[in-house]
């Protein structure tokens, strides 16, 4: 194969993943996220290089971020995002709290954020996201055949967010 056809090939497998990406933001899962946090009123990019660069403060993403995106935002920010588990596609054959537990990192949504130093936007950011754990919203989630998110990632969120201590000292629990 010369150099010329290895480039059409390439570009071809490029622009077919960046079309089926295109079209998986759109519909299925992923889509019914963005559309309940839409309802929430809570802004979410798809893009790390969005939190990275202060374009956006929090980030929807299926499964976690790789090791140089987290040590990217690291480095500009001089500590490591804060990254809340919320969902992720129901699978029929097990338990809500089993199979969250049992289901692959790569399907797990996860919101990466980063919040607002002023306390007026902290606080306004962290009861959107508190409101997330609410029960209204964790059915909405088992609704359009989601993961509700279970009561210890629940608790992780609310130490995380600063609204119950850690049990331990440095914990996230």
């Amino acid at each position: 194969m010369n150099i010329s056809a290895m480039k059409t090939v390439a570009l071809q497998f490029g622009l077919s993943l960046l079309l089926a990406n295109l079209s998986f933001a759109e519909g299925g899962p992923q889509g019914d996220i963005q559309t309940l946090l839409d309802e929430q009123n809570i802004v979410v990019g798809w893009d790390p290089e969005q939190l990275i660069h202060g374009t956006n403060d929090i980030i929807l993403s299926r499964g976690t971020w790789s090791d140089s995106l987290v040590a990217a935002y690291t480095e500009k920010y001089r500590h490591r995002p804060l990254v809340l588990p919320l969902s992720g596609p129901r699978m029929a054959d097990r338990s809500e709290l089993d199979a969250f537990s049992h289901t692959q990192h790569s399907q797990v949504y996860y919101l990466y954020l980063r919040l607002p130093d002023a306390a007026a936007q902290k606080e306004e950011t962290v009861k959107k996201l508190e409101a997330l754990l609410q029960p209204d919203f964790q059915d909405k989630l088992k609704e359009y055949n989601l993961y509700q998110t279970p009561e210890h990632y629940q608790r992780l969120w609310r130490v995380r967010l600063g609204l119950l201590p850690a049990q331990f000292s440095g914990g996230d629990y």
